[in-house]
């Protein structure tokens, strides 16, 4: 099982918009990668960036409206 910090990690391998927020969270407080990997907030945020592009309304041509008059 992977804790929060490999979690966190593997986003920033994998996702290059968030490896840019880290690096620039890590240069804004002159700290490491490692460092800024366990914090809470980069956590926090790795979560958004996880679950942002996820498709939360659906696809709409495909669903019929209701107002349309026949």
């Amino acid at each position: 099982m992977m804790n929060r910090v490999d979690k966190v990690n593997e986003a920033y391998q994998n996702d290059p918009e968030f490896r840019d927020y880290v690096d620039s969270y890590c240069k804004s407080r002159q700290i490491s990668k490692f460092e800024a990997l366990a914090h809470i907030t980069v956590a926090e945020v790795a979560e958004y960036y996880k679950t942002k592009n996820k498709d939360v309304v659906g696809n709409t041509a495909t669903h019929e409206r209701s107002c349309d008059a026949r």
